[in-house]
């Protein structure tokens, strides 16, 4: 596959395109070639129309770039062009995210700046994550408070060891994972 570099000025839209591109799309499009460049060549005939990658060109032009990357396909008749217009919008559309892969890489790289991504929607993420951290690291982990409260409910005097055999209280002994600390609940 030989890349080419095509002016583009020369590239052609298609007179029909199976996928529209919206305004919205183009800007994220373009935000992502000015932070990593252009990652793909459009696909183009022997005539310059665009077959594969009309949202890269549009996001390329509204950029002011001059020049496009492009791989060359000839001698493919209309009905060839269609098919593998087809085919690659609908193969694309086939895959599917992962998001538990794209939550990870979202609280690994640190940045709220990520082309496509809402940054509202990554510190949404982010704070989602860490506070789900928090809840597990402190589950099962009595506050200091509820047990001094708990103890003060079932009339245990605080520093006492009592059992089932030398209190009058009944129920279970806990131990409280926090600071191991033992005691009794009715």
């Amino acid at each position: 596959m030989e890349i080419i570099i095509v002016p583009i000025e020369q590239l052609r839209e298609p007179e029909e395109n199976v996928r529209m591109h919206p305004e919205a799309q183009i800007k994220e499009y373009a935000r992502s070639i000015e932070m990593f460049g252009q990652t793909k060549p459009a696909v183009i005939d022997e005539n310059n129309t665009i077959l594969i990658g009309n949202g890269l060109v549009q996001a390329m032009r509204s950029l002011g770039r001059m020049t496009v990357e492009c791989v060359r396909k000839e001698g493919m008749n209309d009905v060839q062009k269609k098919k593998m217009i087809l085919a690659d919008n609908k193969i694309f559309s086939l895959g599917l995210d992962v998001s538990t892969i794209q939550f990870k890489f979202l609280n690994e790289i640190n940045d709220l700046d990520v082309p496509g991504f809402d940054p509202n929607v990554i510190a949404t993420i982010r704070s989602n994550a860490q506070q789900i951290t928090n809840e597990i690291n402190s589950y099962g982990q009595m506050r200091q408070e509820d047990i001094t409260r708990r103890r003060e409910t079932v009339n245990i005097p605080e520093g006492s060891t009592s059992s089932p055999e030398t209190s009058q209280n009944s129920g279970r002994q806990v131990r409280c994972p926090h600071c191991g600390e033992e005691f009794w609940i009715p």
